[in-house]
């Protein structure tokens, strides 16, 4: 009798749930990492939150308070207040924002916790504000381009021009009756009714409307570009309607529409004068707008920028008025208008702004800028160095010379409008703008003696009072005339002569920047430019109100 003995293997079973539950208590260990990390992040969004609440809150509150109230100050001391989900440090200053003519501060609230509003941590919300100190009434006025206690009411700026936002035609299918103009890619249209309106001729979309059959108003100009222009960092031979278009943007107020272009379409910029020295690269610009229009027409750019001057460089600078026609840096031009009440009693309710067209009882489509003798509406975008000042404009403005300028070599009225261009027989009131700088502190360590001269593209530099190093520059990046939304250039440091370079930078550095979270950013390599003689700034945003910075000079 044979036995057949089996054996059975044991064991299998258990080290497979093994490695299972190995397997799942990995798996859940990293939920469960997974999920405290998120509810960390949660909790940190929520006090986030909650500060940026108690921020905005603080800013309310000191806007609310008018005259005859007393004028909020900085505080002298932060508040400690017990959150929900921390206990925060809440702390603002008020300090003078800058504008010629208008009592209007600049407020900023930051709340903390954990961290020091002053320092770089990130557990803090900064929020910034401006504000005037000025009763309602007199602030609208004011707006309107008017001004003095009790003046009359303004009129809402716009005009007549609607912007009509999805409203298009079919692309090569305009409606018959519209009326092309080729030069700026525009058709005309009047409907059936009293409805005008403006159309991209490629794209069928319409651009701007008015209701009241009374027609479209223009401002039209050139916008002029000097050799060694920064759009892009091209050289003025380099510039085409492509790169302009990319970096370049003409831009008015509520109610209007700005075009840009080269007559048929070109794409090739036109040279200034078209014989001899070059002295500009241009393009054409065309704002339209409705009955009643008044505002601004600016200059806004993507890339680092150039100045932009207006004006007339025959005009004197000893002319200080707004109104005058004086060369002046600005990005933008005013267009204002105002009812003859104001000449004589500019208290009265009768006082009010007019916009274009509206200069006697009727209105009458104008078009300023369109005839070579009436006064023009150009821009001048150029690159200055050093401390800007309107003086630069007078003599961009004026090269290559007077006899072949196109600021000045007009007919008839001649000339090119300044800061403020009156809509009406007088404009009783004056135009202020606002300049800003960014302030910087340049800590130098070297072994030069005495401490190298500093040129900074766009801004400047005080003297250091030490008589070793480290050198500490006080200096600052002035934004008047700025039409970019960073500044990029060069700091250069040469000896005493202002010519031989100082010698080689190294150890760039950039701190303490504000406020909290923007960016300052250095080019080249680590900051180091011009073959390693200067320090490089890719980007210094606009916004930034101070930052810090330290290099090595080796002789």
């Amino acid at each position: 009798m044979n036995i057949i003995l089996t054996c059975r293997h044991k064991g299998f079973a258990l080290m497979d749930a093994m490695i299972a539950i190995v397997v799942i208590g990995i798996g859940l260990f990293g939920i469960v990492r997974l999920n405290s990390v998120m509810l960390a992040g949660t909790g940190i969004g929520k006090t986030r939150a909650e500060a940026t609440q108690l921020a905005e809150g603080k800013l309310e509150e000191i806007r609310a308070q008018q005259p005859p109230a007393t004028k909020p100050v900085s505080s002298t001391a932060p508040e400690s207040i017990t959150g929900v989900n921390a206990t925060f440090s809440r702390s603002w200053t008020i300090a003078s924002a800058g504008l010629t003519g208008l009592d209007l501060d600049r407020v900023t609230v930051c709340v903390s916790w954990g961290d020091t509003c002053g320092g770089t941590g990130e557990r803090k919300v900064e929020l910034s504000s401006l504000l005037t100190w000025t009763d309602l009434i007199t602030a609208g006025s004011i707006g309107s381009g008017q001004g003095g206690v009790g003046a009359g009411m303004p009129e809402t700026p716009g005009g007549k021009g609607k912007e009509s936002g999805e409203e298009k035609y079919e692309p090569g299918d305009l409606p018959e009756g519209s009326v092309a103009n080729p030069n700026d890619g525009t058709s005309i249209y009047q409907k059936t009714g009293n409805v005008t309106e403006l159309i991209d001729t490629a794209t069928g979309q319409v651009l701007l409307r008015v209701d009241d059959g009374s027609g479209f108003s223009t401002i039209s100009g050139k916008v002029y570009i000097t050799w060694g222009s920064k759009i892009a960092k091209k050289a003025t031979s380099q510039i085409d309607m492509d790169l302009v278009d990319a970096n370049v943007h003409v831009l008015g107020s509520l109610g209007s529409v700005c075009r840009q272009y080269l007559p048929g379409g070109a794409n090739t910029l036109h040279l200034y004068p078209t014989s001899g020295t070059t002295a500009y690269s241009y393009f054409y610009y065309t704002c339209y707008m409705g009955a009643g229009w008044w505002g601004n027409i600016a200059v806004v750019r993507t890339d680092g920028g150039d100045r932009v001057c207006l004006g007339d460089p025959n005009i004197s600078q000893t002319v200080t008025s707004p109104v005058s026609r004086r060369p002046i840096l600005s990005t933008l031009r005013n267009y204002r208008g105002y009812t003859s009440a104001c000449t004589t009693t500019p208290t009265s309710s009768t006082c009010k702004s007019t916009g274009i067209g509206l200069d006697g009882s009727v209105y009458t489509p104008v078009s300023y800028g369109a005839s070579a003798t009436e006064i023009q509406h150009h821009f001048l975008l150029t690159t200055i160095t050093g401390n800007p000042a309107n003086t630069d404009c007078a003599t961009k403005e004026s090269a290559p010379s007077l006899s072949s300028n196109p600021f000045t070599a007009i007919t008839g009225q001649g000339g090119n409008a300044g800061l403020l261009f009156c809509l009406s027989s007088t404009c009783p009131f004056e135009s202020g703008f606002i300049t800003s700088v960014t302030n910087f502190a340049m800590t130098i360590t070297t072994m030069v003696t005495p401490a190298p001269l500093v040129k900074v593209e766009g801004g400047q530099c005080t003297p250091p009072t030490q008589t070793a190093s480290p050198f500490v520059y006080n200096c600052q990046i002035d934004w008047i005339g700025w039409s970019g939304d960073y500044w990029s250039g060069n700091i250069e440091f040469t000896q005493t002569d202002g010519i031989t370079p100082a010698g080689q930078m190294s150890g760039v550095a950039t701190s303490n920047i504000l406020p909290s979270g923007k960016i300052v950013t250095l080019g080249g390599t680590s900051g180091v430019g011009c073959e390693g003689k200067c320090i490089t700034f890719s980007s210094v945003p606009k916004d930034v109100n101070s930052f810090a910075i330290s290099a090595t000079l080796t002789p």
